[in-house]
């Protein structure tokens, strides 16, 4: 229990406030790219180019975190990029979601009869 505990207090200290705001940099692209009419195949370029400082803060922060528990710097920024990916994997398969008509989306959660 408490290596648990020490763990995500060490993954949370990872990159608290870096974490933060690229999350909050791809919250506010979901949005902004709807209301620009962004296709869902341009979201992921999309981000790139407006969460560029956010990711680039979070990339070091990641980085920096897995070297001082033991990484090497090359395995360190392969592991960040690896999350970053997943993050912007999230934003996009959120923001194709939003992109779907309101039956659609019911279609898809409703059970088949």
């Amino acid at each position: 229990m408490i290596t648990i505990l020490v763990a995500a207090a060490l993954y949370a200290g990872a990159s608290g406030e870096p974490r933060q705001a690229y999350s909050a940099c791809l919250r506010d692209a979901v949005a902004n790219a709807k209301v620009a009419n962004v296709p869902a195949d341009g979201f992921k370029a999309y981000v790139q180019q407006n969460c560029v400082t956010a990711e680039a803060s979070f990339r070091k922060s990641l980085a920096a975190f897995n070297m001082k528990n033991g990484m090497g710097k090359k395995s360190a920024d392969e592991d960040a990029q690896i999350q970053i990916d997943d993050y912007v994997f999230a934003a996009e398969d959120k923001y194709r979601f939003s992109l779907e008509p309101p039956k659609a989306r019911q279609a898809a959660i409703s059970p088949s009869k």
